[in-house]
This record gives structure tokens, C-alpha cells and sequence, in this order.
């Protein structure tokens, strides 16, 4: 069942409609986005990791090759799943269902491990498995080395996922003792948004540790064993030792099964804890009558701020913009001395390049292409109000751009002041992120209009696995790329001689396509769009 879950979660059809397409078809579509994902993350490790790490394989510690990278490996895994573990093992919608059955706890959490641990294998491969092939090119193929770290890898997912639970136990335990709603979300975002700095923070002080790692092995190796002491059996293992392999499958094996213990032992009083949260007196005086518009939008909101997923699949974007121009203010002298010899004829270039960098980025933050689907089984509700269609896919759409405009707004000004650029410039950056993030939303929209899923057991499927999140994200990014590839062309000489395009012009050219875009799809959304979400 959480198999069938997982794969059918990329479904292209509308059950509701008699239009479903077959799994196989959402198969496809899922098999191809992940290789190019995969592929996009492989080929960069390769390049900037694994590459120069590769001299250590002459050396007598070969064996903190393999470490270092079952270390990024495992790195990957726990990043890219951890936030699901909560979601996955202990607030499926299908608790209900299951719950009242005859069917051991024990054998729940299993299965829904299993299906945890099968997507950490997958991401944790993509970091291991670079390590994998540079060896072979580098030393050549050897089975026995070849087995063993295959075995490897499966004792790296073992200790990932245990991680996962163990951070997922602990958010769960500690959210159970919060009232339904905001106060478990909020201790589930702070956790992450901690992870996550951890990880930029890990991540900004790669180049140097890579750099650090190749002309002091001798020390890195000594930490290693003594702090990272399965770390260490991993590369020892990789390299062929049997013992050493035995000892760290023994010792993740054991771990995996306590974590399964533990976690199956609380299963119960977790799933089912209430919150012990005191009462609250209403303090907010005399109710305010409000538009219908602005409670939709608040109700939208209130969707978004009542799951950890949504908020963090959703906003993220949001806490890069404010970071990223901090880090350049910061380093301000250091960037504007890169900039400084570009001649006076390219002044609106710049801009057009961090236009470009942040067009791709609101393309990761998909907030209405799941804003359909999380209706789930209350989309009744929402139809049987007195307002029209227009108006709830209206305030979908005001959520996103919304959340967005004030972080895009303090992005806009920082960098204007870093570059020292002119007042127009600065407008039209702003007001270029602020129509493609309104194209981006209305595509998400109609992407989600056109491919619902009600039927969902999990949130995070619809949030982050579904066609329509996948389809959106294509799209806009084939259309930033349709528009801003020309430009770079033009300028680098690629097909001929160099063309010369004032930046401060092809902004405003890049502002009226999307404008135009965002014009077209809106008209669409009034009219096909809200008749579509009658029929749902």
C-alpha cells in the first residue's frame, strides 16, 4: 500500500473526471525527473568533490576517499529525507484507515521505514556512487572491492534512515505535547530551518575543508577514527576489508532495529496524543466583518502555516533571498572589485544576470501548484461558499506573491545599493521577479487545476511528488531559459560575432513578455480555469 502510494502520487489522471492515465505513464514522468535531478547532482560532485580527492587513492589513506564521501553521501540523504520522516512514519492520512485493523504497530513503522529508507537510497547513492566510479577510473575494476561497496552503500542508508527516525522520533515526541495545528508546526520548522542552516553552513566551508583534506590527510584521518568511527569502517570496507565491513553492517543493522523498536514501542501514543496546550482566552475584542477576499487569503494562510512541509517545500526561496544579499553585503568590496572591469556598454548586464538567477529561483517555490490537491476531501467546504471560483483561485495565487514580495523587495534595494545602480535598474529588477513570480504562480495554479489529487495519503506527495509540481517547475524554467539564454548568446558571440544589447533595454523587453504572460494566464484562470474547479 505505501508503495502503490509512492509511485501513484506521480499520476497523471483525474479519477473524478474517468480520465486517469495509467501508473505507468506517472512512472515514466517520475523515472525522467529524477535522473535529471540525479544526473544534475552527480556530475557536480564528480567535478568538484570526488575529483580531488582522487589522489588519496596512492596513498596509504585511500581509505578516507571512501569516508569522506560515504560522509557526503550520508549528508545528502539525511538533508533530502529528514524532513519527510515525521510526516511519513507518524501523520499519514491513512492512520485512520489503518489504525482500527488488525494489524500490528510493529509492522506499520516497518513498512513505512522500508519505504523511507528506499528514497534515502536513492538520494544517497547519488553522493556515494561518484566515489564508486572515480575509483574504477582511476585503479581500475576489481568485484571483490566492487561488492563490498555496494554492502557499503546499503550500511549508509541503514545509518541515514536512522538518523532520519531519530530526529523524526524526537520532533514527533516533542510536537505531541502541542495542541493540534500552529505549535507542532512551528517546532517542526524551527528543527529544520536549523538543519538546514547547519547544512548551508557545511556547504559554504566545503571548498576549504576539500582544500584542507588533500594537504593534511594524516590529520583528517585521525579525526576520523576518532570521532567518526563508522565513518572510518566504511572506508575500510570500501577498500576490501572484510572485518571491518562485517562490523559497520552489525552495527547499522543493530541500530536500524532499536530505532524500530523505540519508534514502534511510542507508535500509539504519538499518532494519537491530542496536545496538553492550556486553553486560550480571546483577547482580540469585538469581531471585524472582512471581505470575502480577505478570508480567503486568510484562509489560505492558515493552510500554509498549519504544515511543516508545505512551508518548508514552499518558502524556502524565501529565507535565501534574505541570506544571499546579506553574504554579498558583507563581501561587497570583493564583488564589486569582480564587476569593476566590465566595460561602460555592458552596464545593465549584471542586471540581467541577477535577474536571471532569480527568475530560476522563484521557479523552486511552487506554492499553488498544490494548493488544489490540499483541499483533499474538505474541497466541498470551499465550494459550497458564497464566493465564485475566481475569487478562491485568486487568493491562491495572492498567497504566493504575497509571501514573496517583501523579501523580493529587500533583495531588489540591497543589491541596487551594492552595484551602485541607477534608480531604473533597480525598478525593473524588482518589478521583473514580481511578474515572474505571478507567472510562476498561475502556472502552478493551472498545472494543479489540470492534475489534482484528492486522493492523497500523505501531504508531502502532493506538495512534493506530484505531476503538477513537476510539470510547473519545467515549464517556468523552459520559459526563463527561452528568455534569457538569447541574451547570453547575443553577448558571449556563441553563433558569430558578439551582439552588443544594452541590459537596461532587454529588462524592459523581458518585463513586457512576462508581463503579456501573466496577462494571458490570468484571463485564463478567471475563465477555464474557474469553471474547471466547478467540475472538480
Amino acid at each position: 500500500m505505501q508503495l502503490k502510494s509512492l509511485m501513484s502520487s506521480m499520476s497523471f489522471g483525474r479519477r473524478h473526471r474517468g480520465r486517469e492515465m495509467s501508473a505507468r505513464s506517472g512512472m515514466v514522468y517520475y523515472v525522467v525527473v529524477m535522473v535529471i535531478i540525479a544526473a544534475a547532482i552527480y556530475f557536480a560532485l564528480r567535478q568538484s568533490l570526488v575529483s580531488m580527492m582522487a589522489p588519496l587513492l596512492f596513498t596509504d589513506y585511500a581509505w578516507i576517499f571512501f569516508a569522506m564521501n560515504s560522509i557526503v553521501g550520508a549528508v545528502i540523504g539525511f538533508i533530502t529525507c529528514v524532513f519527510l520522516a515525521d510526516n511519513m512514519i507518524f501523520r499519514p492520512k491513512d492512520n485512520d484507515i489503518l489504525l482500527p485493523l488488525p494489524i500490528k504497530p510493529s509492522k506499520i513503522v516497518f513498512v513505512r521505514m522500508m519505504v523511507l529508507a528506499i528514497r534515502v537510497l536513492f538520494f544517497t547513492a547519488i553522493g556515494f556512487v561518484p566515489s564508486i566510479d572515480v575509483y574504477i577510473n582511476t585503479l581500475g575494476f576489481d568485484l571483490k572491492s566492487f561488492i563490498f561497496q555496494i554492502v557499503t552503500l546499503l550500511s549508509i542508508t541503514l545509518f541515514t534512515v536512522s538518523i532520519c527516525l531519530i530526529v523524526g522520533f524526537i520532533t514527533s515526541k516533542i510536537s505531541s505535547k502541542f495542541s493540534a495545528g500552529s505549535g507542532k508546526t512551528t517546532v517542526t520548522v524551527a528543527l529544520s530551518f536549523g538543519l538546514m542552516l547547519i547544512y548551508m553552513l557545511l556547504v559554504s566551508k566545503l571548498q576549504d575543508l576539500i582544500s584542507y583534506l588533500v594537504t593534511h590527510g594524516e590529520d583528517i584521518g585521525g579525526n576520523i577514527m576518532r570521532y567518526l568511527y563508522p565513518f572510518y569502517l566504511m572506508g575500510r570496507g570500501c577498500l576490501g576489508d572484510p572485518v571491518s565491513l562485517l562490523i559497520i553492517l552489525l552495527i547499522t543493522a543493530a541500530v536500524f532495529l532499536v530505532i524500530w523498536f523505540l519508534v514502534q514501542k511510542n507508535f500509539i501514543s504519538i499518532v494519537t496524543a491530542t496536545g496538553h496546550a492550556k486553553g486560550k482566552v480571546y483577547r482580540g475584542g469585538g469581531m471585524v466583518a472582512r471581505t470575502a477576499a480577505s478570508a480567503l487569503y486568510r484562509k489560505e494562510l492558515k493552510r500554509l502555516s498549519s504544515s511543516a512541509v508545505y512551508i518548508m517545500n514552499s518558502c524556502m526561496n524565501v529565507i535565501f533571498l534574505l541570506i544571499i544579499p546579506v553574504i554579498l553585503l558583507t563581501r561587497r568590496d570583493q564583488v564589486v572589485t569582480a564587476f569593476a572591469n566590465i566595460p561602460p556598454v555592458f552596464q545593465g548586464t549584471v542586471f540581467v544576470i541577477i535577474a536571471a538567477f532569480l527568475c530560476f529561483m522563484m521557479v523552486m517555490g511552487m506554492m499553488t501548484a498544490a494548493s488544489v490537491s490540499l483541499e483533499g476531501s474538505s474541497l466541498w467546504v470551499i465550494r459550497t461558499l458564497p464566493v465564485s471560483s475566481k475569487r478562491v483561485l485568486m487568493a491562491k495565487i495572492k498567497l504566493q506573491v504575497s509571501i514573496y514580495l517583501l523579501p523580493l523587495i529587500f533583495t531588489t534595494a540591497v543589491l541596487g545599493f551594492i552595484f551602485n545602480a541607477n534608480p531604473l535598474n533597480i525598478i525593473l529588477l524588482f518589478a521583473l521577479v514580481v511578474l515572474c513570480e505571478v507567472f510562476t504562480a498561475e502556472v502552478g495554479l493551472i498545472e494543479n487545476l489540470k492534475r489534482p489529487r484528492f486522493d492523497w495519503k500523505n501531504e508531502a506527495v502532493v506538495i512534493k511528488q506530484s505531476a503538477a509540481v513537476g510539470f510547473s517547475m519545467l515549464i517556468c524554467g523552459l520559459v526563463a531559459a527561452a528568455v534569457f539564454l538569447p541574451y547570453i548568446f547575443l553577448m558571449s558571440g556563441l553563433f558569430g560575432g558578439a551582439v552588443v544589447i544594452n541590459g537596461t533595454v532587454y529588462l524592459i523587453i523581458v518585463c513586457a513578455i512576462y508581463l503579456v504572460l501573466a496577462l494571458l494566464l490570468f484571463r485564463w484562470i478567471s475563465t477555464k480555469g474557474a469553471k474547471i474547479f466547478d467540475e472538480l
